[in-house]
């Protein structure tokens, strides 16, 4: 691991075992982001007026989506001069060494940058909902036709009267109450 002007730089496991470390690293910032001032005046910003947990976890899904777009990590890559802002696709002309990487945010990052994907999704919707008293779990999958057995896709279950209620805010048409209906592969992780 390498501290890198405010970014920390760690290699993790390829395959199953690097997912799982991954989401080990997100439930970590989630978890640091309960303690944050800042999301909890957000999460108390975007709960104002619900009646109960499923009322707080579609208001928290809306606030969110009015506020937060989609970006991929792709913009993002490390090289022999450390973490630089240039397209994985771009990197190898101008750098010999390029490696893709995958950028964990704190959900008060994403709030203020306004821009997050679907682990940085995960971190925000997962904070909001567990200040908000809502207990949280992270589901991976593997979407993607072209790689059946990789896992290529997270997003959450929520805790919501006696049953867990998928969200991901990637699908902008339907993000509460919504997953992926025949992925490849699926687990529920942290």
């Amino acid at each position: 691991m390498a501290f890198l002007g405010g970014v920390i730089h760690q290699v993790i496991a390829e395959g199953d075992a690097g997912i799982r470390e991954t989401c080990h690293k997100i439930r970590q910032i989630i978890e640091i982001g309960k303690r944050d001032p800042y999301m909890q005046q957000m999460t108390a910003q975007a709960i104002q007026g619900a009646r109960n947990q499923t009322e707080k976890s579609q208001q928290i899904v809306a606030w969110f989506m009015q506020h937060i777009q989609y970006r991929h990590d792709d913009d993002m890559s490390f090289t022999e001069e450390g973490l630089k802002a240039i397209h994985i696709n771009e990197c190898p002309r101008k750098y010999q060494k390029c490696e893709p990487v995958e950028m964990l945010y704190a959900a008060r990052q994403v709030i203020h940058q306004g821009f997050g994907d679907c682990d940085d999704f995960c971190i925000t919707l997962g904070t909001m909902h567990e200040i908000s008293g809502i207990p949280v779990k992270m589901v991976t999958v593997a979407a993607d036709p072209a790689s059946p057995r990789e896992y290529s896709h997270i997003y959450l279950l929520a805790a919501l009267e006696d049953q867990w209620v998928p969200i991901d805010a990637v699908n902008k048409a339907q993000p509460w109450g919504w997953e992926i209906e025949t992925p490849y592969r699926r687990e529920v992780m942290c």
